[in-house]
C-alpha cells in the first residue's frame, strides 16, 4: 500500500508521509472517543494520556519540535471542544439567552 500524504496537526507546515498521518488519525479517534463519551475528569486524562503515548511513540521519527507542536494541537482541540459544550450549557441554562 503507497504512502498517504495528509496534513497534521503537527506544527510543521510540511506534508507528512504514513507514520505521522497513521499517528494523526489514531489522535483524532482518541479524540472523537471523549468528544462522544462522558465528560469526566478520569476520560479527559486518559485521552490525554492516550495522545501523549501516541505522539512521543513516534518520537525517533518526529523532532522535538514536531512532538510539542502536535501535542499541543491535540490538547487544544480538547479544550475548545470542552469549552464549546459548556458555552452550550451555560446557554440552555439561560433559556438561550447570552
Amino acid at each position: 500500500m503507497p504512502d498517504v500524504e495528509v496534513r497534521s496537526p503537527i506544527s510543521t507546515g510540511a506534508t507528512q508521509t504514513k507514520f505521522p498521518s497513521q499517528m494523526a488519525k489514531k489522535c483524532l479517534e482518541i479524540i472523537e472517543k471523549y468528544r462522544t463519551g462522558t465528560r469526566t475528569a478520569l476520560s479527559k486524562v486518559t485521552a490525554i494520556q492516550e495522545i501523549s503515548s501516541t505522539v512521543t511513540s513516534g518520537a525517533d521519527e518526529l523532532s522535538e519540535a514536531e512532538v510539542d507542536g502536535a501535542l499541543g494541537s491535540y490538547l487544544r482541540i480538547i479544550e475548545q471542544h470542552d469549552k464549546s459544550i459548556d458555552v452550550a450549557a451555560q446557554n440552555a441554562s439561560n433559556g438561550g439567552r447570552q
